[in-house]
């Protein structure tokens, strides 16, 4: 028998699972942001969820603190997963560490023509080290449609200030 409480534990956990696809959908990084801060919450042992909450919280400027512990707290569990490595050096970029950010995320600069997330991380720490014509090529080649509006703006900001 399910206990009520785990009931509407996972009937709110598949509501916002739903609504993090309508934001995906529209490109809607504050959406995201609230989605997998609450998922986050309600599920906090879930590295993939952690890891989007650490994020859209760096995209966003929201709970930037609790972003890089979630972060490195990833990385350190799972230190072969490119994805948590690309939010942790994100992350870091979002803090204003450029040269921790390119340090941790240029040893895996081959990665990035396989892996968006690698690309669209060191890209950007590229651009925010002063050196745009070497990150251009990675940020543009990113899908479009994969991207928030807020991941787009950024990019665009850096490429052409």
């Amino acid at each position: 028998m399910v206990a009520v409480g785990e009931q509407s534990s996972a009937i709110a956990i598949e509501a916002l699972g739903s609504l993090a696809r309508h934001y995906q959908v529209k490109r809607e990084a504050e959406g995201q942001y609230r989605v997998f801060r609450r998922l986050h919450i309600l599920q906090p042992g879930d590295r993939a969820i952690a890891n989007n909450f650490a994020f859209y919280a760096a995209l966003t400027g929201r709970d930037q603190r609790l972003a890089e512990q979630v972060s490195r707290e990833n990385l350190q569990a799972e230190p072969g997963n490119l994805i948590y490595l690309a939010t942790s050096s994100f992350v870091l970029l979002q803090l204003g560490r450029t040269d921790e950010a390119l340090a941790l995320i240029a040893p895996h600069a081959g990665a990035a023509r396989r892996s968006p997330p690698v690309a669209f991380a060191y890209g950007l720490a590229l651009a925010k080290a002063g050196r745009p014509a070497e990150a251009k090529p990675l940020l543009t080649g990113l899908p479009p449609e994969t991207l928030t509006d807020a991941e787009v703006a950024l990019i665009q900001s850096l490429l052409h200030p």
